[in-house]
């Protein structure tokens, strides 16, 4: 068991494989998601978590080197919540933690630059 400000963290995956076949059995309260993760892209992952009973509505913060409109606009199209441009930072992790869910918080990560 991971912990992060001694806060449980579970279920650290190194591929896409298995996080799909955990999203299937185990409801999460949120998904950190890497869109370019091994064997499954981000994207077809982002869509099945969005098809499962289990965690159709848990918060997915996508993750990603790639910052273009394009790439954050497929990301909130397939079902992210939030888009986290790399590196990430405890700064931009705490503002998810502090006032996670609020519309406000959303708009700002959904923005997309031009």
């Amino acid at each position: 068991m991971y912990r992060w400000r001694g806060s449980p963290i579970a279920c650290p995956v190194s591929n896409s494989e298995t996080a799909a076949a955990l999203v299937d059995t185990e409801k999460f309260d949120g998904i950190f998601l890497d869109l370019e993760m091994p064997r499954v892209h981000g994207f077809n992952l982002t869509n099945r978590i969005r098809e499962s009973s289990w965690n159709r509505s848990t918060p997915i913060i996508v993750v990603s080197g790639r910052s273009d409109g394009e790439t954050m606009q497929r990301s909130f199209s397939v079902g992210a919540s939030y888009f986290l441009e790399k590196p990430v930072g405890r700064q931009k992790l705490s503002l998810l933690r502090t006032v996670r869910g609020r519309a406000a918080v959303a708009c700002a990560f959904r923005s997309i630059p031009k």
